[in-house]
């Protein structure tokens, strides 16, 4: 299994055979500077990653930069949104793109069986930006299509995984 969280940035766990991965310094799942097809520049420095196109430091300068809109926060992007805005539909459209290659090199990369997603981005948008894409995704995709499940636990997924991982 493996769970992505989409908020401020994009960062993955994963949990193979029971066991928590962790990378060789305890650094595991940097899934959000995973190279795209594009080339806008991500709060690290780099450009096309993940997180240039769908976190929510970045969406917002995305949205300006490709769509020549500004929005003040990632909220108010989402509300426009909601509003039928055109410019907001595109942002958003392209995110979807987006998180479809990502989700396909995640699973080409990791074999899941299942997908859960954290975080306040993906969990209060879910609609928008995760349902709906996984036809797309198994298009893709080399491996098969796991379950792709918003978190249960919503915003205190982390808070009890770090719970159950200290006893």
């Amino acid at each position: 299994m493996v769970y992505i969280t989409i908020s401020s940035g994009i960062g993955l766990g994963a949990i193979f055979n029971s066991e928590i991965i962790e990378g060789a310094d305890g650094n595991f799942g940097e899934v959000g500077h995973m190279k795209v097809n594009g080339d806008l520049e991500c709060g690290c420095g780099g450009n096309g990653h993940w997180e240039a196109y769908s976190s929510g430091n970045r969406m917002v300068k995305m949205a300006e930069e490709l769509f020549d809109k500004k929005f003040d926060s990632a909220i108010q992007l989402f509300e426009a949104y909601r509003n039928d805005d055109y410019k907001a539909e595109l942002a958003v459209q392209k995110m979807k793109e987006v998180n479809s290659e990502a989700l396909a090199n995640i699973i080409d990369l990791y074999n899941p069986e299942k997908i859960v997603f954290g975080g306040p981005v993906a969990l209060n948008h879910y609609d928008i930006l995760i349902e709906g894409i996984e036809e797309k995704v198994e298009g893709m995709a080399v491996n098969e299509m796991p379950e792709i499940v918003p978190a249960e636990l919503e915003d205190q997924s982390v808070l009890h995984g770090l719970r159950a991982f200290c006893n």
